[in-house]
């Protein structure tokens, strides 16, 4: 398993709304993308983190991994791309989150 600590490299087709921008609904299935045309090669589990993490800083961090699409704890979707993967290969994104209340 190759794990990449970036940002998602590719563009997510199937998440385009009808104005054609990146904010529609992820599928709830990889069913639903096979459907739609999308190799299995081309579609991704979007897993969010359990929680968020504290770094040695007190920064605190969500995690969001794209990898095939055989997960399903954790799932908040699925996503499809034109490119093609090779089942073995996650990316890890991390979101800094604001402070808990009272910090900031």
């Amino acid at each position: 398993m190759t794990t990449h600590i970036k940002e998602f490299p590719f563009v997510e087709h199937s998440r385009l709304s009808e104005n054609g921008d990146q904010d529609g609904e992820y599928a709830h299935s990889p069913h639903e993308l096979r459907n739609l045309g999308y190799d299995q090669t081309q579609i991704w589990s979007v897993v969010m983190g359990d929680d968020d993490e504290l770094d040695e800083n007190g920064e605190r961090w969500l995690y969001m991994t794209y990898g095939p699409p055989g997960h399903f704890v954790n799932v908040i979707g699925y996503i499809a791309t034109v490119e093609h993967h090779d089942n073995d290969t996650y990316y890890q994104e991390a979101f800094e989150m604001l402070p808990l209340s009272g910090e900031y």
